[in-house]
């Protein structure tokens, strides 16, 4: 039996190392897209007073947070009473909030109310404004009344600045509000908070009117209906 005494090349000896690598390590997995503040994880828990507010980051989060609330709830919705259930929930939500500045919109299937950023918060802040906490206290009264429902706090900010730093705020906003709703009843398992950033805006972008706008957190109210 012949013997080689070859000895192996730089290259060789490169590759034989990199495959050694990728197989102690298993297989690499692409870098996050550029721009992304937050590529994983997918949901972020937030413990408050020995409860959990979930910080979601994409829709199925929102729709597996919506299932787990709609197989526990115990009293939903039967399909030909959701209508009425959104009628009397929305005229109780608008009389509680009138003169408030608060906004409340029936849609095809929920039930939106929409904090302006500029007079529900500080400036490039997190902080929520106290004159808000009497209004999410009156909303609560109401959701409590109405509870099959899911409640999806939104986070929004304009398109100025940083995008990872607008990502953050949004979603500190929506906690913010969260943590007061929380503070007023709501379960926290009723609750799915998300922040989007500037992605969704409902104004211009590029006009400081539209951009004002642009600056809010939404209250979207899901019926639970029975499948």
């Amino acid at each position: 039996m012949r013997i080689s005494n070859r000895r192996p090349t730089l290259a060789g000896s490169a590759l034989l190392a990199l495959t050694i690598l990728l197989t102690a390590c298993g297989p690499l997995l692409p870098p996050p897209e550029p721009g992304d503040p937050h590529p994983t994880p997918v949901r972020e828990v937030r413990p408050l007073n020995g409860h959990e507010l979930v910080i979601v980051r994409s829709e199925d989060e929102i729709e597996r947070q919506r299932r787990h609330w709609l197989q526990g709830a115990g009293t939903n919705l039967a399909p030909d009473s959701v209508g009425y259930f959104m009628d009397v929930q929305t005229a109780r939500l608008r009389q509680e909030l009138a003169g408030t500045g608060v906004a409340v919109e029936r849609k095809e299937n929920a039930t939106t109310i929409t904090f302006p950023g500029n007079t529900s918060f500080e400036t490039n802040s997190a902080r929520l404004d106290p004159a808000m906490e009497p209004v999410l206290v009156a909303i609560a009264r109401v959701l409590n009344e109405y509870r099959q429902s899911l409640i999806v706090v939104t986070g929004h900010t304009d398109n100025l600045g940083d995008r990872g730093h607008n990502q953050r705020l949004s979603e500190e906003r929506a906690l913010a509000v969260g943590q007061q709703l929380l503070a007023a009843g709501i379960p926290p398992g009723r609750m799915v908070l998300i922040g989007y950033g500037p992605d969704r805006p409902v104004a211009e972008v590029d006009t400081p009117e539209g951009r004002a706008l642009n600056r809010r957190v939404e209250l979207i109210v899901h019926p639970l209906v029975e499948p």
